[in-house]
């Protein structure tokens, strides 16, 4: 049996006052990353934005959370219930 698409999508903006290690990624609920939307080690300073979709069907616990990281530090987390 085919899964049905569930999409999930939205944007991240963040400035940067300098180069920064940025990582954008889907955890589940014991802080592991299970997807990686943006790596980008070293993102130079000034106004970013990146967007981002893809499909929830393979992803089957309850809880999720969407987090942007800057230089190891979570700056936004974002709850996600399946």
């Amino acid at each position: 049996p085919s899964l049905a698409k569930r999409t999930l999508g939205g944007s991240f903006e963040y400035g940067l006052v300098k180069t920064s290690a940025i990582t954008i990624g889907l955890f589940n609920e014991q802080n592991i990353i299970v997807r990686e939307l943006l790596n980008k080690p070293s993102t130079p300073r000034g106004d970013h934005k990146m967007n981002f979709e893809f499909d929830m069907a393979a992803y089957t616990e309850p809880v999720y959370f969407v987090r942007l990281i800057v230089d190891d530090k979570i700056k936004i987390s974002t709850k996600i219930e399946t």
